[in-house]
């Protein structure tokens, strides 16, 4: 055994070689494989805790609250969500920024409150941490909403100015990259949550919906079947929203019928029956002056059959389903950890390789250079097994070593460099 220890110590710069390369490679191997696992577990907890949505529903004509109601009872869903999204052109800090509103929830893809408080007020919001926490402290700040926009988007916002009281992280931005938007320069930069009280609208413009069947995340056959069942969740909200569809259809051809008849009123009257003179208080009869002014809507009343032609023309029934793989973070996340786990089937490979070509080299090279030793030990007694479990012991301690430090170094340094 002494002898062993000596032969040892005087070859340790070739053993911690050995150990080196071994070290590396399995330290590459184990942590790269196991970054996909650990990527997975963390993003699960934290949807899970945020109570991601399964499934993004829009609809043409929106969604009231007797509707979410509705679609809540059916046996297929856990939790429904009205929301009203609003891309808008907003001053920060003297920076101009295109934003999305939302509105705040808990029962969907509630937020993750980092610092501050959530809104007590209409005029109050909580900002994205990851984007403004580049700006430093800035809770108190506000955020304007600036004249450029749309009078419809301006006419959502109740008010011109929202006080930041907190920042926050939301699962439905899993990515740096927000997305796209229709209105400044196409790039949303980022986003943040009002009450309800803090926005204008009438119908929700958005329904998110948390599933009573459990659908894995990041998993490629959950996805598929996420995707088959949106045929059920569209048909089922279609036939929700249908109703109300059609009463509005219904309501605007019966104003366009009433408007229709006071046409027809107006064009049957005679021009004699507007000459004053015939009436026994002339231009001052009050019969005289209702037909006039009866007439005098004539235009008013063609635009008004106007206006609900083109509103007959542009009301249409439709309703689009997405889930969750179509949100631009989730999809984002899921691709980074398959490039992720498909290196760490081929990358590793290479050091691994390498390794084996080193120790090979290595115990060739030094069992030639003691060839010396093995014929003085072989002629003294020594068996070929002895010698032999010399030199296994000379690779396997600094083998041994490599790959066990390696594999516990690169589990725990890799996933957390990555992430």
């Amino acid at each position: 055994m002494k002898y062993i220890v000596k032969c040892l110590l005087k070859n340790r710069g070739r053993l911690f070689a050995v150990f080196a390369i071994i070290f590396l490679g399995v330290g590459f191997y184990s942590g790269l494989k196991a970054t996909k696992p650990s990527m997975i577990h963390s993003a699960e907890a934290y949807l899970h805790d945020s109570k991601v949505y399964d499934y993004q529903i829009y609809s043409t004509i929106g969604f009231s609250e007797d509707e979410l109601v509705e679609f809540q009872e059916s046996k297929m869903i856990k939790a429904v969500s009205g929301g009203y999204e609003q891309d808008v052109l907003s001053l920060f800090n003297e920076n101009e920024l295109v934003l999305r509103a939302h509105l705040l929830n808990e029962d969907v893809n509630s937020i993750y409150l980092l610092d501050g408080k959530l809104p007590e007020k209409g005029d109050e919001c909580v900002v994205d941490g990851e984007y403004f926490g580049d700006f430093g402290d800035v809770i108190g700040e506000k955020i304007i909403i600036i004249d450029n926009n749309e009078e419809d988007t301006k006419d959502t916002f109740r008010y011109d100015e929202y006080t930041i009281t907190g920042i926050v992280y939301s699962p439905l931005y899993l990515n740096h990259q927000k997305g796209n938007t229709e209105i400044g320069n196409g790039k949303l930069n980022s986003f943040f949550y009002v009450n309800k009280e803090g926005l204008d609208f009438t119908y929700y413009n958005v329904a998110y919906a948390r599933m009573i069947e459990e659908y894995e995340l990041f998993d490629a056959s959950a996805d598929q079947k996420l995707e088959d069942d949106s045929k059920t969740i569209r048909e089922l909200v279609l036939d929700i929203v249908s109703s109300r569809y059609t009463n509005i259809i219904t309501e605007l051809l019966d104003k366009k019928k009433e408007l229709e008849d006071t046409l027809s009123q107006i064009e049957s009257i005679d021009e004699m029956i507007l000459n004053p003179n015939i009436y026994f208080n002339g231009e001052e009869d009050s019969q005289y002056l209702e037909i006039v002014e009866m007439v005098s809507k004539k235009n008013e009343v063609v635009n008004g059959i106007e206006e609900i032609n083109s509103l007959l023309d542009e009301q249409s029934l439709d309703v689009y389903v997405g889930n969750r793989t179509d949100n631009l973070g989730y999809s984002s996340f899921e691709n980074d950890i398959d490039i992720i786990d498909g290196i760490a089937g081929i990358f590793p490979i290479f050091f691994l390789l390498i390794a084996m070509l080193i120790c090979a080299t290595t115990m060739t090279r030094l069992i030639k250079e003691e060839r010396t030793e093995i014929g003085t030990l072989y002629s003294v007694g020594y068996s070929k097994v002895a010698i032999y479990v010399k030199y296994s012991i000379y690779a396997f301690i600094p083998s041994f070593l490599g790959a066990g430090i390696g594999f516990f170094w690169g589990n725990i340094v890799f996933p957390e460099v990555i992430w």
